[in-house]
């Protein structure tokens, strides 16, 4: 098994979309990332950052089906139509 590449908080920043190095450290905060301390460093290895795109993007994905199966099961679809094409005009 090799070493996995560690990325300091900036870096980690810039890979997850170019977000905020507050952003990071307020993930690592609540716990949502995992640091790796290198001495006194916070570095952020490789792969909690998969694991961490991996759980954020299924968290995502079950929202996004949670909304269409309320506008499903509502039928609020042609109401949802109907605002949309009220900011064209």
């Amino acid at each position: 098994m090799g070493l996995d590449k560690l990325y300091s908080i900036p870096e980690a920043a810039k890979l997850l979309g170019g977000i905020s190095t507050w952003t990071v450290q307020s993930w690592l905060s609540a716990g949502r990332l995992r640091r790796t301390k290198v001495g006194r460093r916070t570095m952020i290895s490789e792969s909690e950052l998969k694991r961490f795109l991996r759980e954020s993007n299924a968290a995502h994905a079950e929202h996004a089906k949670t909304v269409t199966e309320f506008i499903t099961e509502h039928d609020l679809a042609p109401q949802m139509n109907d605002v949309s094409h009220a900011h064209e005009g």
